[in-house]
């Protein structure tokens, strides 16, 4: 295709006055220099003549601000694209091995750039450069954002029309059937593996309390998925490490349905317990890298002690109290202040006894008394019990601030204000996975829990977090692409000390409220009681503290590092070289090694990609100059379980919308034909605008002071000043 490019200049401004100008210079030119006296060589009197009339040519042409104005014009080819999904899933189909589909989509590609600007991709999490001799490895599909990239990548171009390659197992970003409702241009979309007949179990999820004691049983709860199975048996087997709990004969449901099995574990032993549960692989399955999942259990050895104080009777105290008082595993002292500043049991509380958390409740208030305040201060020093404050309008600001070096968060005043409004509360990214407020192993399903709760009333007392704090809740943005508004539920783990902060006042109303409309989740209250097990958890202190955002990852998970380094008076320390020294228990002798990067306030962060599964140690380093500050040690583990497996098939209702929503076609890959894509016109015209102003052009200005200066040196020169 013969492709022409057209030049046409559209305006000239200022061009009859630079013209005059000029003839009125080439006229005192000859006037003036006609005779040079005294005479000189023939040269001179042409240089000194030329010289001369330029710079009143190009002076002219400054006066008169004249200014060129161009337009080019060129055909050019309009784009196409294509996207091949690259991830793990689509190398599965036996009967569509992914290097052919390669060598067929090179040929499309060859095909269609004949008349057509191709632009050719791979992609799986992001896009990458197309390679017809890659493999499928990806480990997440994320559709909407390869979509994105590609429009990013093609802005300055005219693009017709985008082909994509893919199975559609979106387990990453936006969905794309949503995602694509804006997008720009038509997408045809070809439908890539089975559709039918397609025969698999799986665990689709498993779920359990994050933390348990040791005398107390746990429920472990089991998803279990299968298609072309129904009624069948297999055994379903429960691991706590490598070591086998139980075996079970479960019977497996029909397609469409789920059943769960709940299984009651007594872990005997302290600490971190990693429990897998795994379905024995039938004959027939299309893939059995769905068949176990696993999550985590911190088992403590013993009841925590918790004493709960309000400020003054309240509807949060009661109902912080019914929930607390019926906890096995708590041991709880609770008491609320009277007008008079007494407490309205017969006897005042131990203050200066041995707690695991104290929780106030708008406390201290106006008749805390001041030895009161002190013997917890007392305590709370010599233990390092974790305090977790809620809003109350009884409090008192100025007393509640003698608190203020144990919370996570600075009071921005301490006027007795006690105004509040209402406001929509968002959970934040670190909320979703935080075990205070993590309800559900899919961030979704938590992300749901917390949307259907009520506004809460917020308190009009601003706060800062402290450097090294945790934001869960903020108040909702109105803009979609902000994080949150201000700050309102804020933890800290600071010096083996934890802290928790709540600016709502009546949170008793996030469950309560719930109740008459049927949709009662317990989600408050179920926030309570794991946020007490986190915070009931001390850590000796440590000048370093290192944590992942979770102890379990699937495959092609980002694994999140954060740090902090403290001086000797526990504050968070900024300039420090932190390395993160990682292996893999599988091959101990290979090493991966990354620096963390200082991003706020001393607070420092890094990312690892989980690629294969196996447990993880990690060893971090920080130092300042020569000088080692600490060293901490850690591990995690990454699952069996990928998310790339856990739809089998081809994911034909996300296809069809995808090319419905942008007015594309959909095709499966077995009836594609390439010559049965229909594309806009083949070429367009580009046109651009340029304009060129002599008055402010350096280049001439350069010109006319280098004329300048030589008249000036040959007139010296030659006796003519």
């Amino acid at each position: 295709m013969q492709l022409t490019d057209s030049f046409a200049v559209t305006e000239v401004s200022g061009a009859l006055m630079a013209f005059l100008f000029a003839i009125l210079s080439i006229a005192a030119v000859y006037y003036f220099y006609r005779n040079i006296y005294p005479p000189q060589s023939n040269w001179v009197g042409i240089y000194l003549r030329t010289s001369r009339l330029i710079i009143l040519i190009l002076l002219s042409m400054q006066v008169a601000m004249l200014a060129v104005h161009f337009v080019t014009s060129s055909e050019r080819r309009k784009v196409i694209g294509i996207l091949v999904d690259a991830s793990e899933s689509m190398d599965q189909y036996d009967e569509i091995p992914f290097k052919d589909m390669l060598s067929e989509i090179e040929k499309l590609s060859t095909s269609v750039g004949k008349n057509h600007k191709v632009k050719s991709y791979l992609f799986d999490s992001a896009l990458r450069d197309f390679n017809p001799t890659s493999e499928a490895k990806g480990q997440l599909t994320n559709i909407s954002n390869s979509m994105s990239e590609f429009e990013r990548e093609t802005r300055d171009e005219r693009v017709s029309s985008l082909i994509i390659f893919t199975d559609g197992r979106a387990n990453q970003g936006e969905a794309p059937e949503i995602f694509s409702k804006n997008f720009p241009f038509p997408v045809h979309v070809i439908g890539v593996g089975k559709n039918e007949s397609i025969l698999d179990i799986s665990i689709s999820s498993i779920l359990t309390a994050p933390i348990a004691f040791m005398e107390d049983s746990i429920s472990v709860r089991i998803g279990i998925a299968s298609r072309g199975f129904g009624g069948s048996s297999t055994e379903l087997r429960i691991y706590d490490g490598d070591s086998l709990l139980e075996v079970r004969n479960v019977i497996l449901p029909n397609d469409g349905f789920l059943n769960e099995e709940v299984i009651y574990l007594l872990l005997p032993e302290e600490g971190e317990h990693l429990i897998k549960a795994k379905l024995m692989p039938l004959e027939g399955e299309e893939t059995d890298k769905n068949n176990a999942r696993m999550t985590s259990v911190n088992v403590l050895s013993k009841k925590k002690d918790v004493l709960l104080l309000s400020g003054a009777p309240s509807a949060d105290f009661v109902f912080m109290k019914n929930l607390l008082k019926n906890e096995e595993d708590i041991v709880l002292t609770a008491a609320v202040q009277s007008i008079k500043g007494k407490w309205y049991q017969s006897e005042s509380p131990v203050l200066n006894r041995e707690y695991d958390v104290l929780i106030f409740i708008g406390y201290p208030s106006d008749n805390s008394s001041d030895s009161d305040i002190q013997k917890l201060i007392a305590n709370i020093e010599s233990t390092h019990a974790s305090l977790f404050y809620v809003e109350g309008s009884s409090v008192n600001y100025n007393k509640l601030n003698k608190f203020s070096g144990f919370l996570p968060a600075l009071l921005m005043s301490t006027t007795a204000s006690h105004r509040y409004e209402e406001v929509k509360l968002q959970l934040s990214e670190t909320g979703k996975y935080h075990p205070f407020t993590r309800h559900s192993e899919y961030a979704t399903e938590t992300i749901d829990l917390w949307n259907a709760l009520p506004p809460g009333y917020v308190s009009s007392v601003g706060i800062e977090p402290k450097s090294g704090s945790v934001i869960l809740l903020s108040e909702k943005s109105g803009n979609m692409n902000t994080e949150g508004g201000r700050p309102i539920f804020l933890l800290s783990e600071k010096g083996g000390r934890k802290s928790a902060m709540l600016m709502v006042t009546g949170s008793y109303m996030f469950d309560m409220l719930l109740i008459g409309i049927g949709n009662y989740s317990e989600t408050w209250g179920k926030t309570v009681l794991q946020g007490i097990n986190w915070l009931s958890v001390h850590d000796a202190p440590s000048r370093i503290s290192v944590k992942t955002d979770k102890q379990l990852y699937s495959q092609g998970e980002r694994v999140k590092f954060d740090a902090v380094v403290y001086d000797e008076y526990y504050e968070p320390m900024e300039d420090i070289d932190i390395q993160v020294n990682l292996t893999k228990d599988s091959n101990p002798s290979k090493e991966y090694q990354f620096n963390m990067v200082n991003f706020s306030s001393g607070r420092y962060s890094g990312e690892y990609l989980s690629k294969s599964p196996g447990r993880y140690k990690y060893k971090v380093v920080a130092e300042k100059g020569e000088i080692n500050m600490g060293e901490y040690s850690g591990e995690f583990r990454v699952e069996e379980y990928s998310p790339e497996f856990a739809l089998l098939g081809r994911n034909e209702s996300v296809l069809v919308n995808i090319a419905k929503n942008t007015g594309g076609t959909y095709t499966p890959y077995e009836l594609f034909e390439p010559d049965s894509l229909k594309f806009e016109e083949e070429t367009y015209r580009k046109r651009s605008n340029a304009e060129f102003m002599v008055w402010n052009d350096v280049r001439l200005m350069f010109i006319l002071l280098v004329f300048l200066a030589g008249e000036w040196i040959l007139r010296k020169r030659s006796g003519l000043l």
